[in-house]
């Protein structure tokens, strides 16, 4: 609360006093203080004659203190309740301290407002928000989608003449859901599949790469081998050879 020097030689100092005495400064205090207290400011809403008077000597005394102020200009009295003549005006920085003061906190920044990072998961995908592509050269995150469903994903490879069949990709959406989080989403280990279409080209080229090392080499048949008939020879089928 910040009281000028000069008060005590102000014209409306001077008349305040000669109406109420040698008090008048203490009066002027209490009202202000009052001000300050619970960050009150310069506007008491519903309040009365009485509540000021209360305020400023501690006691009701039919309106003669509160009728003093009000007359001397310390005291502006609406409908809805009383203003103290400029208290805010000459306490505006302690004002806008009480209002930094309470502004709310910021909440923290959701995981889409963040920079994107460099920071991917084992598909190569950017789980910082970084807008990637998918096999197709389309956003991968089209539609915030994480997973899709299993017809989704055979129209998608259908679409773009991957060369799988609705059973292998069907092989791969089972494998991928096999692990799903909790939450909905797919993993690679413990990290955060976003993007399931480069997911599910990742999981469907690694059969590929199983399957082409099971099959036999080029010129090789598939047929089983013949057993080779043993080499031992009895003893009768040696005679009957001499024979």
């Amino acid at each position: 609360m910040i009281v000028e020097p000069d008060l005590t030689n102000h014209p409306k100092f001077i008349q305040l006093k000669s109406k109420v005495g040698d008090g008048a400064m203490e009066l002027l205090v209490r009202l202000w203080t009052h001000c300050q207290q619970n960050k009150r400011g310069q506007f008491w809403r519903g309040v009365n004659a009485d509540y000021v008077e209360f305020v400023c000597c501690g006691r009701a005394c039919k309106g003669r203190f509160f009728t003093a102020l009000r007359d001397c200009g310390w005291i502006h009295e609406h409908e809805d309740g009383i203003e103290i003549h400029d208290w805010g005006k000459h306490n505006a920085s302690l004002i806008a301290r009480w209002r930094r003061d309470d502004k709310p906190a910021q909440p923290p920044a959701h995981l889409s407002t963040l920079p994107p990072t460099q920071t991917r998961d084992r598909t190569g995908q950017d789980l910082k928000g970084q807008v990637m592509t998918g096999p197709d050269g389309n956003n991968s995150n089209q539609g915030s989608q994480l997973t899709p469903t299993l017809e989704q994903a055979v129209a998608w490879f259908h679409k773009n003449d991957s060369g799988y069949t609705a059973q292998q990709v069907k092989t791969a959406f089972d494998s991928l859901e096999a692990t799903k989080h909790p939450e909905g989403w797919w993993k690679f280990g413990n990290s955060m599949v976003t993007d399931w279409r480069s997911a599910l080209s990742s999981r469907l080229a690694l059969y590929d790469k199983k399957n082409s090392a099971r099959r036999p080499a080029e010129g090789q048949s598939d047929e089983p081998p013949v057993p080779v008939k043993s080499a031992v020879v009895t003893l009768s089928e040696m005679r009957s050879a001499v024979e």
